[in-house]
């Protein structure tokens, strides 16, 4: 009897074919033709990473579940654009409130569809970024009733 095919080999095969299915890969935008740099150092923090028109936004929290939404999902996003400490990104199931510093970029990539992955900094994970880096210090993920104190508490920060 032959061994049982494994379920995730078609997975993993699909993802070497893809690369919009690999994680932390840089890719060349097509519309700019700019290549988003990478560290290969593991202990170096990136805050978000960017790829061509990527179909999910993977979110990945320092110590709670990470996500991985569709854009077709993403319904607003919400910043702050004077001092770029902050967004919500609205689905029409949850939101996603991310705080930090100089998160202009981030914002700007997720607007459009470029970016693949928002980290939040882990300081047991990641050696401290320059001071003019992005940083997401927290991302905070709330569901149902609750996304509208999310919303609010944006607004509150002004």
């Amino acid at each position: 009897m032959p061994p049982p095919k494994d379920p995730f080999a078609q997975i993993i095969a699909q993802g070497k074919r893809d690369p919009q299915l690999r994680l932390h890969k840089p890719a060349q935008d097509v519309a700019t033709g700019a290549v988003e740099t990478t560290t290969t150092d593991p202990r170096q923090y990136q805050a978000f990473e960017t790829g061509p028109k990527p179909a999910r936004l993977i979110i990945q929290c320092a110590n709670s579940p990470s996500h991985s939404p569709s854009y077709g999902l993403l319904v607003n996003v919400i910043f702050d654009r004077r001092f770029g400490g902050s967004f919500v990104l609205v689905f029409n199931f949850m939101a996603v409130t991310v705080t930090g510093r100089n998160l202009a970029a981030v914002v700007h990539a997720i607007n459009h569809h470029r970016c693949v992955a928002i980290t939040e900094f882990d300081p047991q994970a990641f050696d401290t970024p320059a001071g003019d880096d992005s940083v997401i210090e927290n991302i905070a993920v709330q569901a149902g009733a609750t996304m509208e104190g999310q919303i609010e508490s944006v607004a509150r920060r002004r």
